[in-house]
């Protein structure tokens, strides 16, 4: 069994499926906002703070003995849906490292 199915398993259908929901809404967000700013500068999309919502979840896989946090799991489904949505992995290294800077910050 995959560590991913372990995961799967634990949560349950659910919650799985929150979180995928969540992830979906995060990659809509992402998609919708304009990459330059009235005034032509660059600009990245900043994920939401989720921790406030997310609290009783945290909770809940500390009790499970998972040792991530849910946030984890959306922002890994975050980066992978928003990569299949663009349909590319290009990207030069100004515009990673900034938006690595971004969602860290």
């Amino acid at each position: 069994m995959s560590y991913l199915q372990s995961i799967k398993l634990k949560l349950g259908p659910e919650l799985v499926a929150r979180l995928e929901k969540e992830a979906n809404k995060e990659v809509s967000l992402a998609l919708q906002m304009p990459l330059k700013s009235q005034y032509g500068d660059k600009q990245y999309y900043r994920q939401r703070f989720l921790m406030r919502e997310w609290l009783p979840e945290c909770h809940l896989f500390d009790e499970m003995g998972l040792k991530i946090l849910p946030m984890d799991i959306i922002d890994t489904l975050f980066r992978s849906k928003l990569l299949f949505a663009c349909k590319t992995e290009e990207l030069d290294s100004e515009t990673f490292s900034a938006s690595r800077r971004a969602s860290s910050g």
